[in-house]
């Protein structure tokens, strides 16, 4: 049979496990930083594209763009 303490005892030590577990909860929130485990990634995530282009397609938008570049100078 428990007794009173033993009862309190067990309570207590739960109420503690609880509080532990909530207060390292509130500090991984609240602190800066990195946590190991953790992935932070910048910016909004990536959306595919409607439709994929082809290698040459990919090409002849990078070529322009190289000789709109070279036209600014």
């Amino acid at each position: 049979m428990t007794t009173n303490l033993d009862s309190a005892k067990t309570t207590l030590q739960a109420a503690a496990r609880g509080l532990g577990q909530l207060a390292a909860t509130l500090l991984a929130t609240l602190a800066p930083g990195l946590v190991p485990g953790e992935a932070h990634l910048a910016g909004a995530p990536c959306r595919a594209p409607a439709r994929a282009s082809t290698l040459d397609e990919d090409l002849d938008e990078l070529l322009l763009h190289i000789q709109r570049r070279r036209a600014c100078r």
